[in-house]
């Protein structure tokens, strides 16, 4: 049985008022959000994962997580163009977070874009120079260029 005050704050309107107008309501609602779906994500559920990145974009448009992983997401499923996209928003919101730029890059190196992904995996390491993801990532650019006849 349920006491006066838990009944009373179910069918109170300032009680329900309160909770959604708390300054951290919105952001706690997406950062629940975006754990589901990375969640989703890790777990090969990709189209669960889509689904709730857009809705995050909907309460939130610039939130940089669900950006940057809908632009993996569309390289994951075989579109490099869109992921571009996304890519290109997420390096606009954080111009300073190199994995973006290595991601974009093997989108350019699937649409046979080697300059570009040059390009980019040269910035990603010179914002992080430690990470040996990015060399090897850059070198096997090289090497691909130069099986291609696009020898740098």
């Amino acid at each position: 049985m349920m006491s006066a005050i838990q009944y009373q704050s179910l069918n109170n309107n300032n009680y329900l008022n309160t909770m959604t107008t708390t300054p951290n309501f919105e952001e706690d609602i997406v950062k629940s959000m975006f754990e589901f779906g990375l969640s989703m994500h890790q777990k090969g559920y990709q189209n669960e994962a889509l689904q709730t990145y857009l809705e995050i974009l909907k309460i939130e448009p610039n939130h940089f997580e669900s950006i940057h992983l809908l632009g993996v997401l569309c390289v994951q499923n075989g579109n490099p163009e869109q992921s571009i996209k996304f890519f290109d928003r997420a390096i606009q919101l954080k111009s300073d977070f190199a994995i973006a730029y290595s991601n974009r890059s093997r989108a350019y190196e699937d649409l046979n874009k080697t300059e570009d992904a040059l390009e980019d995996c040269k910035k990603a390491i010179s914002i992080d120079p430690e990470n040996t993801i990015f060399l090897r990532n850059c070198a096997n650019i090289y090497r691909k260029a130069k099986k291609t006849g696009k020898g740098y």
